[in-house]
């Protein structure tokens, strides 16, 4: 199957995806401006988001704010500072320019303790659209003095081309908080702050040429 191929069966797999939602056990908590939030339990009854809009722009132009690290305060809610750190050992054949080791720290509300996660994610792209998958590699390294480590952070971003420039931007993660906090807590700290990400991000898309993609 070509590059092309597998983007439109995902291009179609996203929209017949948002048109089952309501059908499925996801509840939508948030929507504003074309951004709509969902959430849900999972099997191992742990908070699962899911997050989707479309905006003009391009793979490359998405891919540009996420790699943004030196300014993630821009669009991570939250986000106090994020560290690329040296990638561990990955398999002979892996293309390792595809993968990034990141350890992100999070400014906590109070009267919670500061949150860190340590991820690696795996990019996988071309014209059509961009996929990015993160699995925890929290518990391979040294927790850090001052911050409660997230476990069992898994993701992935989805962007596909639409028509007239648009591009169809969806995430969809979980984890867990780490040391003591209630699930309500939890629950409104995931929506309310993968909303303001969204939003954040948006905007630094908006303000992108995605002619020069």
């Amino acid at each position: 199957m070509t590059l092309q191929s597998l983007w439109s069966l995902i291009c179609g797999f996203l929209l017949s995806y948002a048109c089952t939602l309501h059908a499925s056990d996801w509840q939508l908590d948030q929507e504003q401006d074309g951004i709509r939030i969902f959430h849900r339990q999972n099997d191992q009854q742990e908070h699962e988001i899911l997050a989707m809009m479309t905006v003009q722009a391009s793979p490359r132009s998405l891919l540009s704010v996420l790699e943004q690290t030196d300014n993630c305060q821009r669009w991570l809610y939250r986000c106090e500072k994020i560290e690329l750190m040296p990638l561990p050992a990955l398999p002979i054949i892996a293309d390792k320019s595809q993968y990034r080791l990141v350890h992100t720290y999070f400014n906590s509300p109070w009267p919670f303790a500061d949150r860190d996660m340590i991820t690696l994610s795996e990019q996988k792209s071309d014209y059509n659209g961009l996929s990015i998958t993160i699995v925890d590699k929290g518990n391979d390294y040294p927790l850090v003095r001052g911050y409660v480590r997230m476990e069992q952070v898994t993701g992935q971003w989805l962007a596909t081309r639409m028509t007239n420039g648009q591009l169809q931007i969806s995430y969809q993660g979980t984890g867990q908080a780490g040391g003591l906090m209630p699930n309500w807590v939890t629950q409104r700290i995931l929506v309310e702050s993968t909303l303001a990400t969204f939003i954040a991000m948006r905007t630094l898309l908006q303000q992108a040429n995605p002619a020069a993609e």
